[in-house]
């Protein structure tokens, strides 16, 4: 099982949260955003 970094985890929801409030974008969106970035970890 792959380890997983506190400080990291906490700035991809920060991020996610920009981008839903501030960007004003769709929960796919973020959702799309949230599994490049898995893909991009694997």
């Amino acid at each position: 099982m792959k380890n997983h970094n506190p400080v990291n985890e906490r700035i991809k929801r920060r991020y996610f949260a920009f981008l839903k409030e501030a960007k004003r974008h769709s929960e796919p969106t973020v959702d799309a955003a949230a599994k490049v970035l898995n893909r991009f970890e694997v």
